[in-house]
């Protein structure tokens, strides 16, 4: 069976992509944010200025994670999912949390950069919303209502508040993994508001 170009050339960007944000990293990290130019990243990546520029409009958007992206097998589980709504997010979105643990060290810098400095607070905010956006839709698709419903708005920007405590909390400490911080703030939402 061969694969399409369409998902060869969809790999090969996240590839690019991935190689642009760890290199944009190694440098804020060691020479800290105001010292490192959307130049030195490209050649710290290996690629041409033109190429940064195609993927990132400046050096703080490559200091971001990539965007949650699941593919249609994973979307059709989680709609035809028979387990409690909140558990089949939870086993949906911590896929995307596997492979950031060995990154611990750098993303604590880049946590405490992005709580001061201003265009990565606007950049940190604009991710945060287009992953409460997402989850919105795939509830949403699961309850067969409009994104816009109440309902999907509220559980979705529940969730993700619980994952960027969790994360925050993963990033400044030095035991669990990422996925250990989110499963248990997801799973505490079942009892949030629960007085006992």
């Amino acid at each position: 069976m061969t694969e399409c170009s369409g998902d060869l050339r969809a790999r090969r960007r996240m590839r690019t992509a991935d190689t642009i944000r760890k290199a944009a990293l190694r440098l804020v990290v060691t020479r800290g944010i105001d010292n490192v130019t959307t130049e030195m990243i490209a050649h710290e990546a290996g690629i041409s200025l033109r190429t940064f520029f195609n993927y990132f409009a400046f050096k703080e958007e490559a200091l971001m994670p990539p965007p949650i992206d699941f593919d249609e097998g994973a979307i059709a589980c989680f709609n035809e999912g028979k387990g409690s709504l909140l558990n089949d997010v939870a086993t949906l979105l911590l896929t995307q949390f596997e492979d950031v643990d060995e990154d611990r060290a750098q993303l604590r810098v880049l946590f405490e950069l992005s709580q001061t400095h201003p265009k990565l607070v606007l950049v940190r905010d604009k991710a945060f919303q287009q992953y409460e956006e997402i989850i919105c839709k795939l509830i949403a698709g699961r309850l067969k209502v409009a994104p816009d419903a109440l309902r999907p708005r509220l559980m979705a920007a529940c969730i993700a508040g619980a994952i960027k405590v969790a994360m925050s909390g993963w990033v400044r400490s030095s035991e669990g993994t990422a996925a250990d911080h989110v499963r248990r703030a997801l799973a505490a939402l079942e009892t949030l508001f629960s007085e006992n």
